[in-house]
């Protein structure tokens, strides 16, 4: 039965170069299955913009994320929590393949073509994929708990976004403990990934604050997508409504590795419009760095220094540096904002 995981992964990048912007399979299939197997499905179908279960003919009919029990339960939540909390990020994926044709899930070689070893049919590359610009995902399609061939393209490296280890590009992972609960994920360097507030279902709650997830690493970007997420009318053809805010993150080229220097994070203002809009909204920002800024300006202004994530969570906005997050990173920044608005941009300066 894994592989059944295993078959599915070239078809859906197959269906990507295609330009099929949107493809899936039940979760752990419509035959058989098992507790082991659904949660694998699960992890990595997270990582795409659709997820679908079905009953079919399997001897266990009732395919939901909680019929096998725990521990099961519990992992199957928290792949759907993830899930839910990517959907700005994979949202605005989808809308760029209704633009452009270019999928959210990507063929390696699709993001890297530059890449000659990509081309080769046998490489294990063929057995995983990127999720948007920023994410490398590789599936676990056997009964083991290390996954082999993870390849990581040359020309940039790779964060675990699990522990924040650091690893070069151009090489191919061997070995890499993938325990039931882990997926195998990786972040792009220079990666902005934006997510929803945790929600159990889309309209649950105001997606405010939002936040960024920030691996900094030269000059990046990305151009939020936002809808009311019910209607068409992002699609009229003479007035669609939509907005679009463009972010983005420049330091040191090495700033992954050594941490040194300064980044900056501009949040352009929303252009755009649609039913239900938000005005204001707070902000987060999760920096990987190795060290602990000597300041944080919003605006040129700087942020108090929080002791504690408590009192951060208790302050309008601030900053907090937590060394034991992230611990192969060094340790994660977190920046909290005060309610800014829509209508005008932003600047934080972290400042070495």
């Amino acid at each position: 039965m894994p592989q059944y995981i295993r078959w599915q992964i070239p078809t859906y990048v197959g269906t990507g170069l295609s330009a099929i912007a949107h493809a899936n399979g039940d979760v752990d299939g419509i035959f058989g299955g098992s507790a082991e197997t659904y949660v694998r499905d699960l992890q990595f179908k997270a990582l795409t913009t659709t997820v679908m279960t079905m009953s079919g003919w399997a001897a266990n009919p009732d395919k939901q994320p909680w019929t096998y029990g725990e521990p099961y339960t519990t992992i199957n939540r928290a792949s759907l929590k993830l899930k839910a909390r990517l959907t700005p990020y994979m949202y605005t994926y989808s809308r760029i393949a209704h633009d452009t044709g270019v999928p959210p899930i990507r063929a390696m070689l699709l993001e890297f073509p530059d890449q000659e070893a990509l081309y080769a049919p046998s490489l294990s590359s063929n057995y995983q994929f990127m999720s948007g610009e920023w994410l490398l995902v590789a599936p676990v399609y056997d009964d083991r708990t290390v996954r082999d061939g993870i390849f990581l393209p040359a020309g940039t490296q790779w964060v675990d976004w699990w522990d924040g280890t650091l690893r070069n590009g151009g090489t191919t992972l061997d070995g890499y403990d993938c325990p039931l609960d882990k997926l195998p994920l990786f972040v792009r360097a220079g990666a902005i990934v934006p997510l929803w507030p945790p929600v159990n279902y889309f309209d649950e709650k105001p997606h405010d604050p939002i936040s960024l997830e920030l691996w900094p690493q030269g000059s990046s970007q990305f151009t939020l997508y936002e809808d009311d997420g019910v209607t068409r009318e992002a699609l009229a053809p003479e007035k669609p409504a939509f907005a679009t805010t463009r972010i983005d993150v420049r330091a040191p080229g090495d700033y992954l590795g050594s941490g040194g220097g300064d980044v900056t994070v501009e949040v352009g203002p929303v252009q755009g419009a649609f039913f239900g809009q938000l005005s204001t909204r707070g902000w987060r920002l999760n920096v990987r760095c190795r060290h602990p800024p000597s300041a944080v300006l919003l605006d040129g202004a700087p942020l108090q220094h929080a002791a504690s994530v408590a009192e951060l969570e208790a302050i309008a906005s601030g900053w907090f540096y937590d060394k034991t997050l992230q611990p192969q990173a060094g340790g994660l920044l977190m920046v909290k904002t005060p309610a800014m608005p829509a209508a005008a941009g932003w600047t934080v300066v972290i400042s070495a």
